[in-house]
């Protein structure tokens, strides 16, 4: 998780990162992980899906 981990330390209040950390645990099929983190996104802005 590099890049991702590099992109949350310099942005970490972004729901862009968050949501990319979503899409890639989704693709490693840990549905669970992804679906709190969607949740989280919808929760700080429910316009941003």
């Amino acid at each position: 998780m590099g890049c991702i981990h590099a992109l949350q330390e310099k942005f970490p209040r972004s729901n862009r990162v968050l949501k990319l950390q979503a899409m890639r645990l989704e693709a490693l099929k840990r549905y669970d992980s992804a679906t709190h983190l969607y949740e989280q996104l919808i929760e700080s802005d429910p316009t941003n899906m």
